[in-house]
C-alpha cells in the first residue's frame, strides 16, 4: 500500500498555529461520518482504519494522561503506553490515535481484547494520527496535512517501539480502499487535507468500511484475576 514520503522541502507550515495552554483533561476528538465510497481528488488523504480502541493523550508539565474517546481515564490501565508517550519528553501536548495489538503483522481486535483482559502478554501499540497541541502551540487551526508533518517529525527515529505513525496517501482513495478491502482490513479513513481540528463530526473525516463492523464505546475493562 502506498505511503507518504517526507522530503527536506516538506517542512510543516505553522503560520496558523497560536500560543496556548491546555489542562490535563480529556479533549473531544474528531469523529467520522460514514459513507460507502471514498471521496475523489487530492483534497483528501487516506489512512488505514485501525481496528482497536481510540485513545487520546494529554501532557501538561511533562505529566502524561491517557483517555478513552468518551473521557474515561486509561493512564494506569495501560502503563506501557503511558511510558511510551512520556518517552517523547514533551512539555505539553494533545495526541490522537488508536490503541492496537499487532499479530502476524496486522492489527487484531481479538488480540487487543485478550491483552486487556490479561489473557496474553502481547505488546500494545499506540498508532498516532493527529496532534492538536504541541509544546505550548495550538495546532487546531493548522491544516491537517501540516499537523501530520509535525507528528511525523515528532516520531522520526522511533523514540519508543510502542509508538507508530499512521501513514497516509494523498488522493487515489478508491484504489487504496480496493487494496484495503482485498487485504481484509476494516476499511479506510478519509480526511480533508486542509481541515482544522474541531473535535466534531463535521464531514472532514469520513469512514469507509471494507467489511461489516460494529462500533463500541469503551467504558472500562475488568482487572485480570489469576489466569484471566
Amino acid at each position: 500500500m502506498a505511503r507518504a514520503r517526507r522530503t527536506k522541502q516538506s517542512e510543516p507550515d505553522l503560520s496558523a498555529a497560536q500560543k496556548g495552554t491546555i489542562v490535563n483533561e480529556a479533549f473531544q476528538p474528531e469523529l467520522c461520518r460514514v459513507q460507502e465510497q471514498p471521496p475523489d481528488g487530492d483534497d483528501w488523504l487516506h489512512e488505514v482504519k485501525w481496528d482497536g480502541y481510540r485513545i487520546v493523550s494529554t501532557v501538561v508539565g511533562g505529566k502524561v494522561k491517557l483517555w478513552s474517546r468518551n473521557a474515561i481515564e486509561w493512564t494506569a490501565k495501560v502503563p506501557e503506553l503511558t511510558k511510551a508517550v512520556a518517552a517523547l519528553k514533551l512539555k505539553s501536548a494533545q495526541l490522537d490515535g488508536e490503541m492496537i495489538v499487532l499479530r502476524k503483522g496486522r492489527d487484531d481486535f481479538n488480540a487487543l481484547q485478550a491483552k486487556l483482559s490479561g489473557e496474553t502478554k502481547e505488546p500494545l501499540v499506540y498508532v498516532l494520527f493527529d496532534v492538536p497541541h504541541l509544546n505550548g502551540l495550538s495546532l487546531r487551526d493548522v491544516p491537517l496535512i501540516e499537523r501530520k508533518k509535525v507528528l511525523a517529525d515528532l516520531l522520526q527515529g522511533g523514540p519508543h517501539p510502542a509508538l507508530r505513525y499512521s501513514e497516509h496517501q494523498v488522493g487515489n482513495g478508491k484504489a487504496m480502499f480496493a487494496q484495503a478491502t482485498q487485504a481484509g482490513l476494516e476499511g479506510i479513513i478519509c480526511k480533508r487535507v486542509t481541515s482544522s481540528y474541531q473535535g466534531a463530526r463535521n464531514g472532514d473525516w469520513i469512514k469507509v468500511k471494507g467489511r461489516p463492523t460494529d462500533e463500541f464505546v469503551v467504558i472500562g475493562f475488568t482487572e485480570p484475576k489469576g489466569a484471566r
